[in-house]
């Protein structure tokens, strides 16, 4: 508790009344004290990440409403999924930094729905560009969608076609993304969707490996799902 309360800059007593008028205000122990030290009581561990959360939330707000205000540069943390932040989000970073160039921006890139999701619950980033995590409760707002294509080796006869249904590449070997990546819950939830697994003949995690893989594996006519598949319903 005195190592605490000089990283606080406080006095040991006041530090520590402040933790007991905490307490009674959340109605439970947080800290348990002993002669060794103080540690988290199990309601204390479940109080800490939201208030981590709250602590970070009211600093970047501090700091983007005096940013507008033009008192000091500010920041604005984004978080994107892999394929958005290549595909997207440049373009509206350079647009960004014409409107306001007085507020950096600081991307946290995610690979899997899983990671970004937690991006957004935990409070990482002060708004997100990606898929809606499930259970979102939060306000968010729909700016479109990525279009899905397949890519085929010279030569495929898929080559000459402008729609695929989904079922006829169910025999197909795939140029498939990486378990941990982003988009492959989604390939594999539209695959089951239609009735099949998608055999995957090699996997990546690499954004622009498909277009190169899908032209090589001779003999073995690659499909790679890249955004909306058109026809994918009857």
């Amino acid at each position: 508790m005195t190592d605490a309360a000089a990283r606080l800059f406080v006095a040991q007593p006041t530090l520590s009344q402040q933790l007991k008028s905490l307490e009674r205000t959340v109605g439970t122990p947080l800290l348990e004290r002993t002669p060794r030290g103080a540690h988290l009581t199990p309601a204390g561990r479940a109080f800490l990440p939201g208030a981590r959360q709250a602590l970070s939330g009211a600093e970047r707000a501090t700091g983007a409403a005096r940013a507008v205000a033009g008192m000091v540069h500010g920041e604005l943390h984004l978080a994107a999924v892999l394929s958005v932040a290549l595909g997207v989000v440049p373009s509206v970073l350079a647009a960004w930094h014409r409107q306001h160039p007085h507020i950096d921006v600081v991307l946290h890139e995610y690979a899997g729905l899983d990671s970004f999701a937690r991006a957004m619950t935990e409070a990482t980033a002060d708004v997100a560009i990606g898929p809606l995590p499930e259970n979102w409760d939060g306000p968010h707002h729909p700016l479109g969608s990525e279009e899905f294509v397949v890519l085929a080796p010279p030569g495929d006869p898929l080559a000459q076609r402008k729609t695929v249904r989904l079922a006829e590449l169910a025999d197909r070997r795939w140029v498939q993304y990486g378990s941990s990546h982003g988009l492959a819950g989604t390939v594999e939830q539209l695959c089951a969707e239609a009735g099949f697994t998608p055999h995957a003949a090699t996997r990546h995690h690499a954004r622009l490996m498909p277009e190169h893989l899908a032209g090589r594996l001779t003999g073995h006519p690659a499909g790679h799902l890249d955004g909306h598949l058109d026809g994918q319903h009857p």
